[in-house]
């Protein structure tokens, strides 16, 4: 019987998930993910406020990640966000700088949780536009993260992870359909 939600604690910034070979737990893990997840989305009272500012903010960053409607259709003008979600799946890490190759630069760090929130934003609407499950994987774990390093966000940053939990975890109901 699961009664933790195991991959949303620690710090998983310095010590990141890896998820493999993680154990099936059937309902009781999804029961412990839920509750893990609602008790997050509990603890803010300002997602009316914030949604005012999320609009803005997605457009600005989904500008900033060259991803644009045409024909219906995403296209991505930024060849490299494939390989980026590559790199976040194995390293956790999404580092402030990139060189070539979507590689960090020497000076980038990875602690800074406000690209963490954006990347979560990209991955949406990748999502939103494909269908595409492996960006629910993505948005789960880069949530795993947000939501054990919830204390450190700004309160802004809290309100856009609360925001993106809240979509996860109507995909994931939506899927368990």
């Amino acid at each position: 019987m699961v009664t933790d939600y195991e991959y949303a604690s620690g710090d998983l910034l310095n010590s990141p998930n890896t998820y493999f070979y993680s154990s099936t737990a059937g309902t009781d893990f999804l029961d412990a993910y839920l509750l893990s997840r609602g008790s997050v989305i509990n603890e803010l009272d300002l997602v009316s406020r914030a949604s005012q500012r999320l609009t803005q903010f997605h457009n600005q960053f989904l500008k900033e990640c060259r991803v644009s409607t045409v024909s219906g259709e995403y296209e991505a003008r930024n060849d490299n966000f494939e390989t980026l979600l590559k790199r976040f799946a194995v390293t956790k890490k999404i580092w402030s700088e990139y060189g070539p190759q979507v590689r960090p630069t020497q000076t980038a760090t990875f602690d800074l949780l406000k690209h963490y929130v954006e990347f979560g934003f990209v991955v949406l609407e990748w999502f939103e536009a494909t269908k595409d499950l492996r960006y629910v994987n993505a948005l789960l774990q880069v949530n795993d993260i947000l939501q054990a390093h919830r204390r450190d966000l700004t309160q802004e940053e809290f309100a856009w992870t609360v925001f993106l939990l809240q979509v996860e975890v109507s995909e994931i109901m939506s899927i368990l359909k």
